[in-house]
């Protein structure tokens, strides 16, 4: 693992964009003054620094902080490619889970709840302690969603993301 005054050696870090570039031709591919990473499959940030490969998120973390967190990373807003430290937290995997976004197959519109065929109505649920909480089945949509709120702002607190 690389350490912090390694890291500092190697790459320049603007807290204020979340943006490395080299000060040190390492390889070929590196050209100092430019920014590093690439985009990887995943979505996130990545590069590689001796022949090991880093999230830029977690070496912001380093950056800034010093250490490796042992949690997780949440990017607050929800852009894995934002890594300015101010969008930058650490989480248990669980927080980060509630943190989020809508996912593509929603009918609802409304993260924790869904379209029940059988039941002819909308169910909310919510994942609390590693266990999924049924909150109730609704007629209308409007008031599962606020049920779906009030207990994602109990039990997620600042994790809790509205699916936007």
């Amino acid at each position: 693992m690389i350490t912090q005054s390694e890291l500092k050696e190697l790459l320049h870090y603007d807290p204020d964009t979340g943006i490395f570039t080299w000060k040190i031709k390492t390889c070929k591919k590196v050209c100092v003054g430019k920014i590093a990473g690439y985009v990887a499959s995943n979505g996130y940030i990545s590069f590689s620094i001796n022949k090991k490969s880093y999230l830029a998120h977690r070496l912001a973390w380093l950056y800034v902080n010093g250490n490796f967190t042992k949690h997780t990373i949440d990017h607050i807003n929800g852009n894995k490619k934002d890594n300015r430290i101010v969008n930058l937290r650490e989480a248990t995997k669980s927080e980060n889970s509630w943190n989020r976004k809508l996912q593509v197959d929603n009918v609802s519109g409304i993260k924790g709840v869904y379209w029940h065929a059988l039941r002819n109505k909308w169910m909310a649920r919510i994942m609390v302690n590693n266990k999924q909480m049924y909150l109730g089945s609704f007629d209308d949509l409007k008031i599962a969603e606020k049920v779906i709120l009030e207990s994602r702002n109990k039990y997620h607190r600042e994790f809790a993301n509205h699916g936007n």
